[in-house]
């Protein structure tokens, strides 16, 4: 069912990102003034990259997978073109990026050079970068023939190498030559920062317009970041663990959804005036169809795009949506794992269990902070309320402890872990006595303790003309001040916390073997979880960090920080199930039978109830 997603969604997302291309196609040589040319010229030609790189993915990885068009796929053309092509398109997308950060950095460091000449060495310098260099570092594979085969743990069919000799060479360039790509990206991005923040000969639009492609620019590194722990873990997996495999082929096909269909959606979030003019220059193609036969759907994509228009008010319902579904699932989830609590005694997963409970009731109340307490204000819905002093008072208090319990809930985890690992005896006799005490004290006295300041105090009510909506906001500079301080390096810590104790149970799982297969697979599964889920405490620490630079050095990076919040809220409170689920195949499953067999029992009584009223 997740590839039939992935699958649907790559298309409209294929879909979208060509009608913005011809879109720019129409557009470049309208702005010259602007110098907005090299742009629409990068951004066409990563279309093209991410359609092929999409179309691959599709036809040679997920199609294999769910057993279609299987005498194609084994068919010696594909195996010779996916031998050799596979590496290319993967890198020629995060090249792309590089691309675009780089054009970026040469108007900003040489303005003149780039007015007059870059636009002549731009396509040049795109195709040498994004296509030629790619297909000759893994030149040595032309001529390679993959092997097809079947494969019992995917319960489906891939393409292998066949030769470990040839994968291990192939794995090494690749975690090389990502890196170098990854270190790059990061590299120029923060030159552009910097060299935005020292030049003040900008005008106030001409200022606006760096800083949306900079950020932009930066919001694709998590593509190539994605795709550098993809080739990691592959290394990983062929030298120490192969455990590892199923885990790096499942995150690859998700992680090419993200890093090759995000752009277009990107653009249009961050980017206000190309979004207007996008949907401008569409609504004027529509309205000029005079054809009676295609008058309704005229009318209805007219008042699709109109209301696409205001992109806020979607995007608000559609995360308020996502939340709540992703609560019904997680609280699902919850009740699935107390029914197994007193049963698993054996398996020592009841300390995981009662974490994961803590977890669902912290996150829960997070999403509802950030459903009542952002998403409705922003919306300007039951402003009476908000205006409140009751309102004020709360959200002042358990804003930033509600967002730190999440958070220290994954650390909890992840201890649970290595306790397990490295102190077995005491995890098996005594940590069941101490695992609630030590989450209540972790996940939740701990942060109300960090911002026991904020008691008494009470947030303001005001309006922003950058999300037409309200915000709160810190009623005084200095607590602003104060709260912008302790946060970042809070969140610091327990991201430093997090990554220590789970390098140290990816050691101990290489260095001591499990008694048996299952109870290693077991470990290993939950570790990966725990590895994983440190993705949502990255996006809070990056979040405060923002918020951060936004108060004390750049105040127009405070929108930024306020959307990045609404966002990193959604990806931190919502990833944990959806992770364990895709991660856990056993837990996957019994949680499935679960539910399944009570429907069934349902179905049989009201069945029973049925013929009993008629007989």
């Amino acid at each position: 069912m997740g590839y039939i997603f992935v699958i649907i969604f790559d298309l409209f997302s294929i879909t979208l990102y060509i009608s913005i291309s011809i879109f720019f196609v129409t557009k470049i040589s309208k702005h010259d003034k602007e110098n907005m040319n090299s742009f629409y010229i990068n951004f066409i030609l990563g279309c093209i990259l991410n359609t092929l790189e999409v179309m691959k993915s599709i036809l040679f990885v997920i199609f294999p997978r769910l057993s279609m068009l299987v005498s194609f796929c084994s068919s010696d053309v594909a195996c010779y073109m996916i031998g050799y092509l596979a590496h290319p398109l993967t890198f020629s997308s995060s090249l792309n990026c590089l691309c675009l950060s780089l054009s970026k950095s040469i108007a900003l460091y040489w303005p003149v050079f780039f007015k007059n000449k870059w636009l002549f060495w731009n396509t040049r310098i795109n195709l040498i970068i994004t296509v030629i260099l790619p297909m000759a570092v893994f030149s040595y594979l032309i001529g390679f023939k993959a092997k097809f085969i079947y494969n019992e743990e995917y319960e489906g069919y891939a393409y292998t190498t066949g030769q470990p000799k040839l994968t291990e060479k192939g794995n090494i360039i690749c975690l090389i030559f990502s890196t170098i790509i990854l270190f790059l990206q990061i590299s120029i991005n923060i030159c552009n920062f910097y060299q935005i923040k020292k030049k003040v000969s900008f005008s106030m639009n001409e200022y606006r317009a760096n800083v949306i492609i900079v950020i932009y620019c930066s919001v694709l590194t998590i593509g190539i970041i994605l795709n550098t722990i993809i080739f990691w873990i592959k290394h990983y997996a062929f030298l120490y663990n192969h455990s590892f495999k199923y885990l790096a082929s499942t995150f690859r096909a998700f992680s090419s959804l993200i890093s090759s269909t995000c752009e277009p959606y990107l653009l249009l979030l961050i980017n206000k005036r190309i979004r207007n003019d996008y949907i401008r220059y569409y609504l004027r193609k529509i309205r000029k169809k005079d054809d009676k036969k295609v008058k309704c759907v005229t009318i209805i994509l007219s008042n699709f795009l109109l209301l696409f228009a205001n992109m806020s008010l979607i995007l608000y319902i559609c995360i308020i949506t996502f939340e709540l579904f992703s609560l019904i699932i997680y609280i699902s989830i919850g009740i699935y794992f107390l029914s197994k609590i007193s049963k698993s005694k054996k398996e020592m997963m009841d300390s995981f269990y009662i974490t994961f409970i803590v977890g669902c009731i912290l996150n829960t109340l997070e999403m509802v902070k950030s459903i009542i307490f952002v998403a409705f204000p922003s919306l300007s819905l039951f402003l009476s309320f908000f205006d409140s002093d009751a309102s004020k008072y709360i959200i002042a208090y358990i804003g930033y402890p509600l967002t730190f319990a999440s958070a220290l809930n994954c650390l909890c985890l992840t201890m649970n872990k290595s306790i397990a690992l490295f102190w077995p005896f005491f995890f098996k006799h005594k940590w069941s006595l101490w695992n609630i005490k030590v989450n209540f004290i972790v996940s939740v006295l701990i942060p109300f303790v960090v911002f026991s300041y904020l008691i008494g105090h009470k947030d303001r009510l005001l309006y922003d003309t950058n999300i037409d909506g309200y915000v709160y906001s810190s009623e005084t500079t200095e607590l602003s001040r104060a709260s912008n301080t302790i946060a970042p390096i809070f969140s610091t810590l327990i991201l430093s916390f997090q990554i220590i104790l789970n390098i140290c149970n990816i050691f101990q799982i290489r260095k001591k073997p499990a008694n048996t297969i299952i109870e290693h697979k077991a470990t290993v599964y939950i570790v990966i979880y725990c590895v994983l889920s440190t993705l949502s405490i990255i996006i809070i620490s990056t979040r405060f960090w923002i918020k951060y630079y936004g108060a004390f050095y750049n105040p127009s990076f405070r929108n930024l920080g306020q959307t990045f919040g609404i966002f990193s809220s959604l990806v931190s409170t919502t990833c944990e199930p959806y992770l364990l689920l895709a991660i856990n195949k056993n837990i996957r499953q019994d949680y499935i039978r679960y539910y399944f067999k009570r429907t069934k029992r349902v179905q049989s009584i009201v069945v029973s109830i049925h013929i009993h009223t008629k007989v």
